[in-house]
């Protein structure tokens, strides 16, 4: 199993939602909203500090666990709906995820997803 979390610029949460509702095997997520700094806007992203030294964005960040067999179509689709071209795309971080309970049914593993 696996758990990703995307973080995308909020006005694009509906082209998101759209491309992971297409996926065969969506599996569902959790949508937070959010702010927060991009990397610094040094040369190469490196920190330089400044008078105002966090200027928050806004942003939606997504948590969702799938199958490993499921991953690199959920991250796929997340990846091509946020992408603009644009500074502050946002991210995707992918981690193994260990165990899981569905808390309705008892359901655990690859049966919770």
């Amino acid at each position: 199993m696996k758990q990703i979390i995307a973080i995308i610029k909020r006005n694009l949460l509906g082209r998101v939602s759209e491309a992971l509702h297409q996926l065969p095997h969506f599996p569902g997520c959790t949508q937070l909203d959010a702010e927060g700094q991009s990397r610094g806007r040094g040369a190469d992203g490196h920190y330089v500090a400044a008078d105002n030294d966090f200027d928050a964005h806004p942003a939606t960040v997504l948590l969702m666990a799938c199958r490993d067999e499921d991953c690199e179509a959920v991250v796929d689709a997340i990846r091509r709906a946020a992408h603009t071209g644009l500074p502050g795309d946002g991210v995707i971080w992918v981690s193994d995820l260990a165990y899981s309970v569905r808390i309705g049914s008892d359901k655990a593993g690859n049966q919770a997803l």
